[in-house]
């Protein structure tokens, strides 16, 4: 059944894809033993005139449930074929309950690594492969479902705010509700060009969001493309980084290594690695292209993205105390004209 609204679609098309996770989650940044745990993940992808989605290059469709992408992540987590026979219902929901986002870093989307302050050299962590049930990642493929002898290229981007405005849908977005944490001694942080004192006991307000992550990785051309959408207090810790790469002016930063007996140092950026930390992509919304559908003459090629989520550990606004508050995701592409 077509929807009413696609007379307004004219020639964009809209891939909305909701992701309601981590409800009744603990979150108790920098503590060993507390993590983040994905008890209800659910997943609703719903299309729009004709773009398709598929978590197996095999099986397009309009709608992919909440099954078939637990599937696809247990798949890439364990190295499976997501057909493997293995991959029962049973198995899947077993192996699910292992997942907790614990605090991990990458440079390249590939390769992720535990950030633990208990394990340093000289003050810099010494990086140990992360446990892969501590991320999430997934493939997603994206299919043009043609009509006629179309030939018109187009770009594949997240949803931005006019289109969203005019198809009246939600553009892609990360929420969660704010978590409180007492300072236990008394720290400084750096505010412009003084440092501010906090106090033993004084609260501190932090928000787990503005840590999370949102990755994609183009398998077909290579390219990374990374999302920090919720900026709050700070971002990455950067050796030698200034504004809100400072570790000296970063709140929630200092207030760890107040009271961590093991001090976390800045991270310390090398050679090796392959996107920018300092210009991470602030809003789902930019003109940002995540691929390009191309019709010679074969029928539209196909999209491969790898989505990666995660919490990064080196950006201050994990380390916030508790909550049993969840988060929240929704993300939403479309197809844009390039004529």
């Amino acid at each position: 059944m077509k929807y009413l609204r696609r007379k307004l679609i004219l020639s964009i098309v809209a891939l909305a894809t909701i992701v309601v996770c981590f409800t009744s989650t603990t979150f108790a940044w920098f503590a060993r033993n507390s993590y983040a745990y994905i008890d209800n993940f659910e997943i609703e992808i719903e299309n729009y005139d004709g773009l398709l989605i598929s978590v197996d290059n095999e099986h397009f469709t309009s709608h992919v449930g909440n099954s078939e992408l637990k599937k696809a992540i247990i798949a890439k987590t364990e190295g499976k074929d997501i057909n493997d026979p293995t991959l029962t219902s049973g198995y899947i929901e077993s192996q699910f309950l292992n997942y907790k986002f614990a605090d991990v870093t990458t440079n390249d989307l590939k390769n992720f690594k535990e950030v633990d302050s208990k394990n340093a050299t000289n003050g810099y962590y010494d990086f140990k492969e992360a446990n892969k049930y501590h991320y999430i990642q997934f493939d997603l493929y994206f299919k043009m479902a043609t009509y006629g002898n179309d030939k018109t290229p187009y770009d594949l981007l997240f949803l931005d705010d006019n289109t969203a405005s005019v198809m009246k849908v939600s553009k892609s977005f990360i929420e969660s509700e704010d978590v409180t944490a007492k300072a236990i001694t008394p720290f400084s942080y750096l505010v412009g060009d003084t440092f501010k004192i906090i106090e033993e006991g004084e609260t501190l307000k932090f928000n787990p969001k503005n840590a999370m992550r949102v990755g994609l990785y183009n398998i077909n051309k290579d390219e990374t493309f990374v999302y920090e959408p919720n900026l709050g207090i700070s971002s990455y810790a950067l050796e030698g980084g200034s504004g809100i790469h400072n570790p000296n002016a970063n709140l929630a930063f200092q207030y760890a290594n107040s009271y961590s007996k093991y001090d976390l140092a800045p991270l310390k950026k090398t050679e090796s690695d392959t996107f920018d930390y300092e210009n991470t992509h602030k809003d789902f919304a930019d003109e940002v292209v995540l691929g390009s559908f191309e019709n010679n003459g074969d029928g539209y090629n196909i999209i491969k993205l790898e989505m990666s989520i995660w919490l990064e550990g080196y950006d201050g606004d994990y380390i916030a105390g508790a909550s049993l508050k969840p988060i929240r995701c929704y993300f939403s592409f479309y197809k844009k004209s390039r004529i």
